[in-house]
């Protein structure tokens, strides 16, 4: 999973989502039994108190079991940490990718 900014002052708070999410992204059942493979991009947007507020798929996979896994793994993982008063920001629109590979 990669979640990104070009700014470094979000670079803590974004480490934080992420890691939430990964404490409970899996490998979509269906999708790991028929060798289903692809990125997902999704836009998730977190309001000042943490709620999720928007969450839409950028990018498909091509794989309906890998989209809407990444989608509901980012809900179940909501809501997040209030975003730092310093950042002075009623929103934060985060991009973030998921890889899904099968190992050798």
């Amino acid at each position: 999973m990669d979640i990104g900014s070009a700014d470094v002052k979000y670079a803590a708070y974004l480490s934080e989502v992420k890691k939430k999410i990964l404490r409970i992204w899996k490998y979509p059942a269906a999708a790991y039994e028929k060798n289903e493979e692809g990125v997902v991009v999704i836009k998730l947007s977190i309001d000042a108190g943490g709620a999720l507020t928007q969450i839409t798929l950028v990018n498909s996979s091509g794989f309906d079991s890998l989209d809407s896994g990444t989608l509901d793994v980012v809900n179940a993982a909501a809501p997040f940490q209030p975003l730092p008063g310093q950042y002075e920001l009623s929103r934060l629109h985060i991009i973030a990718s998921f890889n899904y590979r099968m190992k050798d």
